[in-house]
């Protein structure tokens, strides 16, 4: 890992210190991400510290190699204890084990408004998600296919970490099984069938009877009604380094959940960003109350582009032109953006 000089409060040191924790506070184990919808539910996001393993007082350095992400309530109650032996063994095997480059920070990588950078996590049947290519998730991957014999290994697509992350330690049973079922008789189909089926059985692992013996090919598991599992999604990490702002990122993420699950009870919508945005612009959010039968129409796929033109917009004025434009104009209408699947 490289060994980047950074002051705590830079964004660099507070995305390397979380890829090295692995989203979570290094004392307490506290989820120091939020994540969008289709990550898993769980209380708002911990104040993040990035604190310096040995104390600056103790002549530690601002160096990447000395920070462990923390939150805010561990950091101050440390002050400038030094780590027990065993914690600072475990500090130094992380960095040691971290490559920064398998961690993916979305090109949305700081957001002008919400002062976000957005990590990329995947779903683990073990400790339900890490931040992709953190030493924790990779040692987890590891832990649940150290037995998988390296013939087997080897067709896992994405090294077998999506199928580590659905079906955990089942991972080679269900393999074997797939093997041996008619979704393996066409070679040009197995790499479709090994990509959708830990999206299809979505750790409804009472499925897999069902679907291995009813499903012929690939197109049976692309067409199969049941829920899709979320094998990726956003982790949000706040960059503001200073307390007043964490809080006030806090309040809008708080207000921004609540808000999501009122409109998700009265549409059936599920969109937590969409409000995340609107709240943290005071824009009024009784047009998405408005124009919901148009929202409702949108896919999933359509929700992340009409996000991503709103996302661009810098006034309210352009907002109620966006959802009413003008009649004598052809205007932006909402249920069209992002053309079909």
């Amino acid at each position: 890992m490289a060994d980047g000089i950074w002051a705590t409060g830079d964004y660099r040191a507070r995305i390397t210190a979380v890829a090295i924790t692995d989203g979570r506070c290094f004392h307490c184990a506290g989820a120091l991400l939020d994540f969008d919808e289709d990550g898993p539910s769980s209380p708002a996001a911990l104040p993040l510290n990035v604190d310096h393993a040995v104390p600056r007082a103790a002549g530690g350095r601002d160096r990447v190699t000395n920070y462990v992400a923390a939150c805010e309530s561990c950091n101050k109650s440390r002050q400038d204890t030094p780590l027990s032996p065993e914690a600072a063994r475990r500090a130094a095997g992380l960095w040691a084990d971290l490559d920064i480059r398998q961690v993916t920070v979305h090109s949305r990588q700081v957001d002008e408004y919400l002062g976000q950078a957005v990590l990329r996590c995947a779903s683990c049947a073990l400790h339900l998600w890490h931040v992709e290519g953190s030493p924790a998730h990779l040692s987890c991957v590891e832990s649940v296919l150290r037995d998988v014999e390296p013939e087997l290994r080897s067709m896992f697509p994405d090294r077998g970490r999506t199928w580590a992350g659905v079906f955990g330690v089942r991972s080679r049973e269900v393999l074997v099984r797939t093997v041996e079922s008619a979704l393996w008789a066409s070679p040009a189909e197995r790499q479709a069938v090994l990509v959708q089926l830990p999206r299809v059985l979505c750790r409804n692992l009472q499925r897999i009877d069902d679907v291995l013996t009813n499903a012929r090919d690939y197109r049976d598991l692309r067409d199969d009604a049941a829920e899709r599992c979320p094998d990726v999604f956003s982790g949000l990490l706040a960059l503001a380094p200073t307390t007043a702002t964490r809080r006030a990122l806090a309040r809008v993420t708080a207000d921004a959940r609540e808000a999501a699950l009122d409109y998700q009870a009265f549409t059936g919508v599920r969109w937590r960003a969409i409000f995340r945005l609107f709240l943290s612009r005071n824009w009024p959010t009784h047009l998405l109350y408005d124009h919901r039968n148009r929202v409702i129409a949108l896919t999933a796929r359509q929700r992340r582009h009409m996000l991503s033109e709103l996302e661009r917009i810098g006034t309210v004025a352009e907002l109620f032109s966006y959802f009413e434009p003008p009649a004598d104009s052809p205007g932006q209408q909402v249920a069209d953006v992002g053309g079909g699947e």
